[in-house]
């Protein structure tokens, strides 16, 4: 199992069977390689207040999860759920 994130997981969270890729999500395509998987579930998202800005928010909202399931689906994932 992979999980695409922005920092490193808690060590308490991590597990032999899970790997981490920490990217930042601006840049998801230079890793669009490593984006493989059958199934993709994105729980990406974050507040108004947190983003700072409507264009911040809809940016992390929903062209991130967007842009991953554009590079997720074209890597042969059979599956997105947001």
């Amino acid at each position: 199992m992979i999980v695409v994130t922005r920092r490193e997981l808690d060590p308490g969270l991590r597990h032999e069977k899970l790997r981490e890729l920490v990217v930042e999500f601006a840049r998801l395509g230079d890793v669009r390689a490593r984006l493989r998987g059958d199934h993709v579930f994105c729980a990406l998202g974050t507040t108004i207040r947190k983003a700072g800005s409507q264009q911040r928010f809809r940016e992390v909202d929903y062209e991130y999860p967007l842009r991953l399931a554009q590079l997720t689906l074209k890597n042969e994932a059979r599956h997105f759920s947001w």
